[in-house]
């Protein structure tokens, strides 16, 4: 049973359920394709804060409401109005989001069930895992209309997929398919829109049978030692090694 008590959190913009050791985030703005506004960051914010308190929740899996969008990107319209230093600071909120999601110490799944464009698709590097529908989309389009990632998708896609081919999807603004993201290591996984859930929940379940601890030490491992040099990074493995060690009944 959750420690915390998601439903009077008063979210608006966001569901969270709670089964066992799983939380499901969803993103419930299927009208305007679940785009991201501020209300919606800082109700995600608000939920992967409770979730990381939450010593019940073993596995996050992160999707988007409906059938045609993940998260279709930014809400432009709430860009429109904002000043340079406002948008600035807009960003660093989605910055912080992203961040939050990729350090939370439990893995994070996102089950993409359509488009993962701009901000979505940053969202979605952000999480441990990927997992997409055989009809989901993949890009930053938003250059032609003259925006930039802003939430620090660029960096993450050039750890994933290398610095050429990230250059590449964002000066051209390229859609991919689910399948070139595959071939390209953007997601682990393609499942059949209607075997999505029971195939991300069965990666969820195997994931969960394992030690929390070991998890957590795993998580901060890997994407810190991705930013460190590599003596720098073996020492964290090793220390972090050595705590499991020290963890073990």
């Amino acid at each position: 049973m959750a420690d915390v008590n998601f439903l009077a959190q008063g979210f608006e913009n966001i569901q969270v359920q709670v089964s066992s050791a799983l939380a499901l985030i969803i993103i419930d703005r299927e009208k305007v394709l679940n785009t991201l506004n501020s209300a919606t960051i800082n109700e995600l914010t608000k939920a992967f804060t409770l979730i990381k308190e939450d010593s019940s929740i073993q596995v996050v899996i992160l999707t988007g409401s409906g059938k045609k969008a993940f998260i279709s990107g930014i809400d432009t319209n709430e860009l429109s109005v904002l000043t340079a230093q406002n948008a600035k600071e807009y960003a660093e909120k989605g910055q912080m989001l992203a961040l939050q999601i990729e350090q939370l110490g439990k893995p994070v799944i996102a089950a993409i069930n359509g488009v993962a464009f701009d901000a979505g698709l940053e969202i979605a590097l952000a999480c441990s895992l990927r997992i997409a529908t055989d009809d989901a989309q993949f890009g930053f389009p938003a250059i032609e209309k003259g925006y930039i990632p802003g939430f620090g998708g660029s960096r993450r896609l050039s750890r994933l997929i290398g610095v050429g081919r990230t250059l590449e999807l964002l000066l051209s603004g390229e859609i991919l398919n689910v399948q070139k993201a595959y071939e390209i290591g953007l997601v682990n996984q393609v499942a059949r829109p209607i075997e999505l859930f029971s195939q991300v929940k069965e990666l969820a379940q195997r994931i969960s049978n394992n030690s929390p601890i070991a998890i957590k030490y795993l998580l901060e491992s890997f994407f810190n030692g991705l930013e460190m040099p590599i003596e720098d990074a073996l020492l964290l493995e090793s220390t972090l090694f050595g705590l499991c060690c020290k963890n073990q009944p």
